[in-house]
């Protein structure tokens, strides 16, 4: 819906909020960008939605990409488990999800 009410030529970049450390290794409990997961479902720290609506002269779509961290193991087994890409696009039906 953002998309379509968005002005001809217009760009909007939703980021999401950072994670913060509360002392040294302990982080505080993770706060979702409300803008964000309202526009995806997505509650994970460190990604981004660019929202892209094409002038009026142009054939062509108006766009939406999430740009979401890729997969990291290692650091998934401290923090839980993350959706890279390919989870973005399979289980919240994004048409385009690059990894930053």
């Amino acid at each position: 819906a953002l998309l379509r009410a968005l002005p001809p030529a217009t760009l909007a970049i939703v980021p999401s909020n950072a994670t913060r450390t509360f002392s040294c290794d302990v982080p505080f409990p993770y706060r979702h960008n409300s803008d964000l997961f309202y526009l995806t479902g997505f509650a994970e720290p460190a990604d981004a939605v660019l929202l892209l609506h094409r002038p009026a002269n142009s054939d062509a779509p108006a766009t939406e990409t999430v740009f979401v961290p890729g997969r990291n193991k290692a650091k998934e087994l401290w923090d839980g488990p993350r959706s890279g890409p390919n989870e973005m696009r399979v289980r919240y039906g994004v048409g385009d999800a690059e990894e930053l």
